[in-house]
């Protein structure tokens, strides 16, 4: 049975910045190098919610510069299945109505 699932920017980002729950980050990814592979989706703000994320980092934490460019392109080789938001925003509107959470966080 193949591991399907949908990953946030905020689990994603885990696997470059050491916080908690990194460690589940890391055996999550690790799927994706299973027999057979894990199919993760990400809504396609994905990335530049990572690159914010690290942007955040440089700025605030004295991140080094280059290793977050160097995570974004080593993030970029994943293999992730990016799906567009413009497909998703009336069921993530349906969703947030729900949850009670920003249609953003519902993609």
């Amino acid at each position: 049975m193949t591991l399907a699932c949908v990953v946030d920017a905020s689990v994603g980002i885990k696997l470059f910045v050491n916080e908690p729950l990194s460690d589940r980050a890391d055996a999550l990814f690790a799927h994706l190098a299973a027999d057979p592979p894990a199919r993760l989706a990400v809504p396609d703000l994905f990335f530049i919610e990572c690159a914010n994320i690290l942007w955040k980092h440089v700025r605030r934490l004295g991140y080094p510069a280059t290793k977050a460019h160097t995570d974004l392109s080593d993030l970029g080789t994943l293999a992730l299945h990016s799906v567009p938001t413009a497909g998703l925003m009336g069921d993530a509107l349906v969703i947030a109505i729900a949850q009670g959470i920003s249609a953003y966080d519902a993609c």
